[in-house]
């Protein structure tokens, strides 16, 4: 059902309930199933989330979480009106070695060593690592640094605006700490457009946001986009969402465009017929991913790291010796190659 696939199943069925004599009862009971298995795993994650907050603060390890819960309360005053399937989590990468021992002595597993950890051709290319606890059936995503490095060329840490300004969000009385909403709102853009906004939830989540918080200031996420040179994601975001819920952002602030609304209807065409992406990237996303950079240099440098940027498993099933790490950007094009033909 596209509507659970857009991820739009909790927002839809509240409000439809309100017609349900009118509605066909085998449509409503299955959005209404649908609804209450995102409810209970909604919980069971926040649940999940005081529990690690209580053992980071126990082993003096500093966190922020994002998205799941604390988004949810941030845009909708609950824990249960979004779908989210695990916990995402940001550390200092100087820490992770800590909190993985953490999370392993407390019933989580990864596929990732120890010994990965320590290598810094992995820290590099990587950017997260997923956790998993069997008992509880719960997935927490830990990363330590956010953006790719074959999208984004800043020349600095993006992180570091995260742990600057911090804001606090309640979860059943308990302080669990986030982005300041600028920041928040900035890097949700980024991650929609990295992700060709495949679903509208997305879209809406920051779309609420803006509209509830009067004291965002639009000129600092602005100025986010031009220190990482993705002023045209913002605008392409900015057009959807004149789009689809009609709001005016000031002209002043950031002006959009013939070519940023061109691209914001590429990206609704694909809505109705989409289907949730999973590993790489194809080569029609690689070509809109070129279309949404800011600068021609930016344009060649995503076409060439796309091809010949070392990934994550490159290092991890072909575990070459430091000195001939050059080796990888040979085997990378012809890997690409290899997983693209089969597409």
């Amino acid at each position: 059902m596209i509507i659970n696939q857009h991820g739009l199943n909790p927002i839809i069925y509240k409000k439809l309930t309100k017609f349900q004599n009118i509605l066909n009862e085998t449509f409503l009971n299955d959005l209404k199933t649908t609804y209450f298995d995102i409810a209970k795993n909604n919980m069971l994650l926040a649940s999940e989330l005081l529990s690690l907050n209580k053992l980071f603060l126990e082993n003096n390890l500093e966190y922020l979480s994002f998205k799941g819960p604390v988004l949810s309360l941030l845009a909708y005053e609950d824990v249960i009106s979004r779908r989210y399937l695990d916990l995402d989590i940001l550390v200092k990468k100087d820490k992770l070695e800590d909190v993985y021992v953490m999370l392993i002595k407390n019933g989580y597993t990864t596929d990732i060593k120890l010994e990965n950890i320590k290598d810094d051709r992995f820290l590099d290319i990587s950017k997260d690592m997923i956790f998993f606890n069997n008992k509880k059936n719960i997935l927490i995503e830990i990363h330590w640094k956010l953006l790719e490095k074959r999208f984004f060329f800043q020349n600095f840490s993006f992180n570091d605006f995260a742990w600057q300004k911090k804001l606090y969000v309640k979860v059943n009385d308990i302080n669990i700490p986030t982005f300041d909403k600028e920041y928040l709102i900035f890097y949700l853009i980024i991650h929609g457009s990295k992700h060709f906004w495949e679903r509208i939830e997305w879209l809406y989540n920051i779309y609420l946001l803006l509209i509830k918080y009067e004291d965002i200031d639009l000129k600092i996420i602005v100025d986010y986009s031009k220190i990482m040179q993705t002023k045209m994601m913002l605008k392409i975001f900015f057009s959807l969402l004149k789009n689809k819920f009609n709001y005016d952002v000031d002209s002043n602030i950031i002006k959009l465009d013939e070519n940023s609304y061109k691209l914001a209807k590429e990206i609704e065409k694909n809505w109705s017929t989409i289907e949730m992406r999973e590993g790489s990237i194809n080569f029609k996303e690689m070509k809109f991913m070129i279309k949404m950079q800011d600068n021609l240099l930016n344009k060649i440098k995503v076409s060439f790291k796309t091809i010949f940027q070392i990934k994550v498993y490159d290092i991890l099933y072909i575990n070459l010796p430091q000195k001939l790490t050059f080796m990888y950007y040979f085997i990378r094009p012809i890997r690409f190659l290899k997983d693209h033909l089969k597409k």
